[in-house]
């Protein structure tokens, strides 16, 4: 009698196995066809771009099912996949183009100041510039052949027409090229980085794990029901709870210990048994009991997100949320991807010390950005994050190594008050200028070690230009894509922050919170109602819209507020010393005067009160905020 494992074998694959195997047109002497009960292809790019992410990492992805069929077409095996089709379209996709994948935190911060240096463009817009060509040449090279354009002369060329911004193909334009690549520092530079990316880029030898099921055909959409019922993936950082297992101290914050607990009772509360709560059944033995690193990092993060919830997102209690982990590692110096040092960096360090560094470095980021961060929607209970959890903690890594020196002691640093001083007014002006520019989009691990070290919110506060330069770029784009898809408009959208930091000074205080309705000036009924295709008219856009406290908010339906106001005189109800006075009174409120609203409302003239009223806004912006914009150099 055969055992009931006999239908399950464990195998190991090439991901260059994989990919021949399932694509027709490559030879192989095996077949991996897809069943008809597989769902379609739901992943989106940034999660094959996480599961890329973590190959290169060295991490493991998972372990792919496949059945073995009876059939057999030309002396090749043939399976068919059960569970992975997500991550094998990943790896297909990214075989056909693995630089599609290539981001800006691959590009290293030494090769281009380096780039950065020869060129003679060195500001911190520069920089950010040259980060942004390199990677989109990058991207738009489909393998590494000279025939596809890949080497040092393709992207001389591009650095050439776009950061000198010299016209391709000019004597001007051959003369830059010439003269870069004959600069040694340049060449060799850029070869090292070329040959980085290609080696950094090839996953053909990695090793898949893969289990092989032949029992009764009948059962396999069973077994792939089973696989896909909402599974929850192990995250890197419960990893480290095996890794960090003898890393142990006592927890003096009880919030912390509170945070951890309710992981366990949870566990207790659907009758598991947990090996901690046998440990430790009451609360004096959890006062006294050990506690790994990750449990520390778990419950530090779970503390933080509720007593910061403006800075970090709360996660489920028997989820660890990132932010511990990564906060504490920023702090110490690591880069988030050398997080698996933590133990040996902290050792030699008092716990409960840094604990109560860190804490006053999120209280000081918290309350710099609280002007604008306290303003919320009317009634909303939700919190809206326009952030990223490596904007907030690069500001708070900076903060805690602009006041302490991190040593036994981790004494304060000679002069910490001024340099909070200024970075107070620093961060709550970087945090708009990142959030406008998408300045954080992927992971962004390379800009935050990178930011820390270089103290970059201390000493690169953007000037007036660049705001002006930000701004206008901002609402070009926005102006594009930014269709009608509702009347309401998402309060985590970066027109409503912008729009915040233009209020924020101009809404009074209810309760603690500054609080506001969201106005639409010209109302969205009315362009509804536009000949032009409605679909495509911006009716969200920043130029459209207004923040209104509960108290001043009036039901004018569809009707602007000079034509509420017309239609108010015109009936008798108000007088005209009354309309003049609630007139200006909307003006000032709205931030709109009376003769920016098309007389006759058309596509043509929507566009141009739209562009009309963003460059009112924008003078609006830089003039609430002068004390904190350096002027133009």
């Amino acid at each position: 009698m055969s055992s009931i494992q006999d239908n399950v074998k464990p195998d190991v694959w090439f991901v260059d196995d994989l990919i021949r195997a399932t694509t027709k047109s490559l030879a192989s002497d095996i077949v991996v066809t897809i069943p008809d009960f597989q769902r379609g292809l739901v992943w989106s790019k940034q999660k094959q771009e996480l599961l890329i992410d973590s190959i290169k990492r060295g991490f493991p992805i998972g372990t792919l099912l496949l059945y073995q069929t009876n059939d057999n077409v030309d002396g090749k095996t043939s399976y068919n996949l059960i569970d992975g089709l997500q991550r094998t379209f990943a790896l297909k996709t990214y075989a056909i183009n693995p630089n599609k994948f290539f981001t800006t935190d691959d590009v290293g911060g030494s090769f281009v100041e380096t780039i950065a240096s020869e060129l003679v463009k060195d500001s911190e817009e520069d920089l950010y510039q040259i980060r942004a060509i390199i990677t989109a040449w990058v991207q738009d090279v489909h393998a590494f052949t000279a025939a596809a354009g890949w080497g040092a002369n393709g992207l001389v060329q591009s650095l050439v027409e776009k950061v000198l911004d010299v016209p391709s193909g000019s004597r001007n334009f051959h003369e830059h090229v010439g003269r870069l690549l004959a600069n040694a520092r340049i060449t060799v530079a850029i070869e090292s980085f070329l040959d980085s990316v290609k080696e950094r880029s090839d996953i053909s030898k990695v090793r898949i794990p893969v289990i092989i099921f032949s029992g009764s055909e009948s059962d396999l959409p069973h077994v792939f029901e089973l696989l896909n019922t909402k599974g929850t993936v192990l995250s890197r950082y419960e990893v480290f709870a095996a890794q960090w297992h003898k890393e142990t101290q006592q927890i003096g914050n009880k919030q912390i210990r509170d945070e951890i607990w309710e992981r366990y009772d949870a566990l207790e509360d659907e009758n598991f048994t947990s090996d901690a709560s046998e440990d430790a059944p009451d609360e004096q033995s959890r006062k006294n009991r050990e506690y790994t690193l990750f449990e520390y990092l778990f419950g530090f993060g779970q503390f933080m997100s509720k007593k910061h919830g403006r800075l970090f997102e709360e996660k489920a209690e028997n989820r660890p949320s990132s932010a511990g982990f990564n906060l504490v590692t920023a702090c110490v110096g690591l880069r988030i991807g050398e997080m698996k040092e933590l133990p040996v960096k902290l050792r030699g360090i008092d716990r409960s010390k840094l604990e109560a560094c860190i804490l006053n470095a999120v209280g000081f980021v918290d309350e710099a950005l609280s002007p604008v961060l306290s303003v919320k929607q009317y009634r909303r209970r939700k919190t809206s994050y326009y952030h990223t959890e490596y904007q907030i903690i690069a500001m708070i890594a900076s903060a805690f190594k602009s006041r302490y020196i991190l040593d036994k002691e981790l004494s304060d640093v000679d002069g910490w008050r001024s340099e909070w001083e200024k970075l107070a007014k620093s961060l709550v002006m970087h945090y708009l200028y990142d959030i406008l520019r998408d300045h954080w989009r992927g992971s962004g691990d390379t800009k935050l070690h990178e930011y820390v070290v270089n103290r970059r919110y201390l000493n690169m506060l953007p000037n007036s230009g660049a705001w002006s330069r930000v701004l206008d770029t901002w609402f070009a784009d926005n102006q594009k894509n930014l269709v009608h898809k509702g009347r309401h408009v998402k309060d985590d959208r970066s027109e409503i922050l912008f729009l915040k930091y233009i209020y924020a000074q101009k809404l009074s205080v209810v309760k603690n919170a500054r609080e506001y309705h969201v106005e639409h000036l010209i109302p969205v009924n009315q362009l509804k109602k536009l000949k032009a295709s409605a679909e495509k008219l911006p009716i969200n856009m920043i130029g459209n819209l207004a923040l209104l406290e509960p108290s001043q908010n009036i039901k004018k339906g569809d009707l602007t507020f000079v034509e509420y106001l017309n239609k108010q005189l015109r009936d008798g109800e108000i007088s005209e010393d009354d309309y003049q006075e609630k007139l200006c009174q909307f003006e000032s409120q709205l931030l709109c005067r009376r003769n920016l609203l098309p007389d006759v409302l058309s596509a043509t003239s929507y566009d141009e009160f739209l562009e009309t009223r963003y460059q009112s806004l924008k003078l609006e912006f830089l003039n609430t905020w002068k004390d904190f914009i350096p002027a133009n150099a």
